[in-house]
């Protein structure tokens, strides 16, 4: 990646968050520090900030080697205040950099789509890191209970999501419910997602 050409390098990374390996989360590339007159990005001391699952701010320095420069598969992201989010990736023209910035991500939500803040994504680095790594809730009842307290939406996959009023959703589109046996149900047109629900839930907990 880059020839190890740290100075293409800063120009692509800084500024963008990417997957640190050995934390298992994003961080924000705060700077990178050259070692002494060498231009090779192996030889540089990277500078990072983010968030832990709690919203509290860390720091770390490492080198390149701990960053993985392609990350994974957006979806829903549970953060740390208000309901589950979908996140798309947005279509930028000229796209140059790598890692993830706001200006790159999309809320989608019934055919709607809206702008990512930085803030948020400052916020929420480690939540959204959590979807990259697919880490929801997998206990169902745990889940329901949850929903029922806080009235919140939340997700419980990468792509499937209960909202505050137990209707079921799915890439940002509601398409289906909870029935009154705690049991999903799908509409019956969107059947056809029967075979990915239950991949996540189990078949034992759809309503046929």
């Amino acid at each position: 990646m880059f020839n190890n050409d740290l100075s293409y390098a800063v120009s692509r990374v800084q500024g963008t968050y990417m997957f640190n390996k050995t934390l298992g989360q994003l961080m924000l590339i705060d700077h990178i520090e050259p070692d002494g007159g060498s231009n090779r990005l192996d030889r540089a001391t990277i500078h990072q900030i983010g968030r832990d699952s709690e919203g509290v701010a860390i720091s770390a320095v490492g080198v390149s080697g701990d960053l993985q420069f392609q990350v994974g598969r957006f979806g829903y992201v549970n953060p740390l205040e208000g309901p589950t989010k979908f996140i798309t990736r947005a279509p930028l023209r000229r796209e140059y950099r790598q890692g993830i910035r706001s200006s790159q991500l999309n809320f989608t939500r019934e055919g709607s789509v809206a702008g990512v803040s930085t803030g948020w994504l400052n916020t929420n680095s480690k939540r959204l890191s959590d979807t990259i790594c697919s880490m929801f809730p997998s206990n169902l009842g745990a889940l329901f209970e949850d929903v029922e307290e806080k009235g919140v939406a939340t997700a419980f996959s990468r792509y499937f999501a209960l909202t505050q009023h137990f209707k079921l959703a799915y890439r940002g589109n509601v398409v289906g419910k909870v029935d009154k046996a705690d049991k999903f149900k799908l509409n019956t047109d969107k059947m056809f997602l029967i075979e990915e629900l239950s991949q996540v839930v189990g078949e034992e907990n759809i309503a046929r």
